[in-house]
């Protein structure tokens, strides 16, 4: 089969035309200035933010938190919000900084999971880092859930990073990490929180008493139109 060969179509004359414009861009090929279509992939939603947020370095458990009024972070859309929020990616980083032998005999999960809310948020938001400064976020990432009422959805687990186990046998530091990370490759995979709604992040499982393990939790969310454009 014989390679493609460049061509072009002419069009007839638009001398006087005050029709729409088609935007294009010019290239020569060959004797030819030739216009090509300019596409811009953009999303079908209006984006009026996108924000990133580091949590507090997080120490693994004895006890697994209950993800209603104990939890790493509740990232939350109040109920008389005009937006809706799109969790774009939740990255989990474990390591161990104390320098003592235990053996860690559970294996805990970091837990991302849907619920919802009520009641007045007056607990900790964690420091956001905004896109452009003049982006100011609705949703917010709580660290307490302080005058509110949280009900998880207990069949909507999104995804959940599991604690490896660490031990050390002589005296040092585990300067080294692993991190998992949930990235949806596709804008049509992001979660979407609705106004009272939220996304938990938090470690479902039971640790090891004494457990030295540390988890750094960090997230990214967008926040769009309720109503996707075109409908």
């Amino acid at each position: 089969m014989a390679a493609p060969v460049a061509s072009y179509v002419q069009l007839p004359s638009d001398t006087g035309n005050s029709g729409k414009k088609i935007r294009t861009q010019t290239r020569v090929v060959g004797a030819n200035t030739v216009h090509e279509h300019q596409v811009v992939f953009t999303s079908p939603r209006r984006i009026t933010g996108l924000f990133h947020c580091t949590f507090a370095l997080y120490t693994v458990a004895a006890t697994a938190q209950a993800g209603t009024t104990a939890a790493i972070c509740w990232l939350t859309n109040p109920n008389n919000s005009t937006v809706n929020g799109r969790l774009r990616y939740v990255n989990v980083s474990h390591t161990n900084n104390v320098a003592t032998a235990i053996d860690h005999l559970t294996v805990p999960r970091i837990a991302v999971q849907r619920g919802v809310h009520s009641g007045t948020w007056t607990g900790a938001v964690n420091n956001i880092a905004d896109r452009l400064t003049s982006e100011n976020p609705q949703v917010q990432p709580y660290t307490a859930s302080t005058g509110a009422s949280v009900t998880l959805l207990s069949t909507q687990l999104i995804w959940a990073s599991m604690v490896p186990g660490v031990d050390f046998t002589t005296a040092g530091v585990y300067n080294s990490q692993f991190a998992e990370e949930w990235k949806p490759n596709f804008e049509e995979e992001f979660i979407e929180i609705a106004p009272g709604e939220l996304i938990v992040i938090y470690q479902i499982d039971a640790g090891t008493t004494s457990d030295q393990r540390k988890a750094l939790v960090r997230i990214c969310w967008d926040e769009v139109d309720i109503t996707p454009i075109g409908n």
